[in-house]
């Protein structure tokens, strides 16, 4: 039952005896190694020397730390298979002694947990993309809870991690946008999964931001949305310049009054209108003359004035 135990869980079993360096593996041991028993002499430097060169001398030094009753011997190491794949590997192991404390035996186990290592960089890479990432990023279970946040969401809405935990995204809503909106946001969400689009939020402080988001349903193997997960930037900055920008290109700068390209607009708009309900338009111009003797007597500045 043992033996099937191991076999069936990738677990290889070694026995090392410090006294004559002698070495026994079972077969699992040769199958997590890739190595072929007439290939292996049985002795402690078989299986230094089957080791990654870059970990030999670590683990080298965790078995003999244990040996000397520093410490348990529990750790990871790497292996080379022939085909040049390298695979992850634990090691744990007990050490009995004699009446005296000396060592006299070393019974251990190793396990293949190359697909826990991948698995745990993966863990580790999606928590350092959450942590730095600069956008806003909120996590909600399915019912629109708050279940967590990054620091990016603490900048932008001033509300810090404790205290948007477990409350509704609503928290930031703004007014600024029609009943619709919403209805229409979650009816793409829970037809299609996504949502993406331009809004306007209102901060801790009061302050209304713009944002662009993108919103993601998360399903589970049965296609159950479990979590919601939302994107955002503050966009506000680039709205006011565009607002600066269309405000340059139909406002005089000098004046603040509109200018020949919103006339053009208004007055088109305004004559369409007139035709439409037969009306009549009055077009009045005045010319200021004359401007040249008040620039060249008291300066330009007292003529803008």
């Amino acid at each position: 039952r043992l033996s099937l135990a191991t076999v069936s869980n990738g677990v290889g079993i070694w026995d090392l005896y410090p006294q004559t360096n002698e070495l026994i593996w079972d077969d699992s041991m040769f199958s997590l190694f890739h190595i072929k028993k007439e290939d292996f002499s049985g002795a402690y430097d078989a299986w230094v020397s089957s080791l990654h060169p870059d970990d030999r001398k670590q683990a080298d030094k965790e078995l003999h730390t244990a040996l000397s009753g520093g410490k348990d011997f529990n750790t990871d190491f790497r292996v080379i298979w022939p085909n040049g794949e390298t695979r992850n590997i634990k090691g744990i192991a007990k050490v009995f002694r004699d009446e005296s404390g000396k060592p006299i035996r070393m019974l251990g186990i190793n396990a293949d947990i190359t697909e826990l290592k991948l698995s745990e960089e993966k863990l580790k890479l999606v928590a350092s993309v959450f942590t730095h990432a600069r956008e806003s990023i909120m996590i909600t279970d399915s019912t629109g809870c708050i279940i967590d946040l990054n620091e990016t969401f603490t900048t932008i809405t001033g509300y810090s991690r404790e205290e948007a935990i477990g409350l509704n995204p609503r928290i930031l809503k703004s007014d600024r946008q029609s009943p619709e909106f919403y209805t229409d946001m979650w009816q793409a969400l829970l037809n299609e999964g996504y949502w993406s689009g331009e809004l306007w939020n209102r901060r801790k402080n009061g302050e209304v931001y713009a944002e662009i988001k993108t919103i993601s349903a998360v399903r589970n193997e049965h296609d159950i949305i479990t979590h919601y997960v939302a994107l955002g930037n503050d966009i506000t900055p680039m709205k006011e310049h565009q607002s600066q920008l269309e405000h340059i290109a139909h406002f005089d700068l000098l004046t603040n009054l509109p200018n020949r390209s919103l006339l053009v607009d208004r007055l088109s708009q305004a004559m369409l209108q007139c035709r439409c309900n037969a009306e009549s338009l009055v077009v009045v111009f005045l010319d200021l003359d004359g401007f040249k003797a008040v620039n060249d007597a008291y300066g330009h500045d007292m003529g803008d004035k």
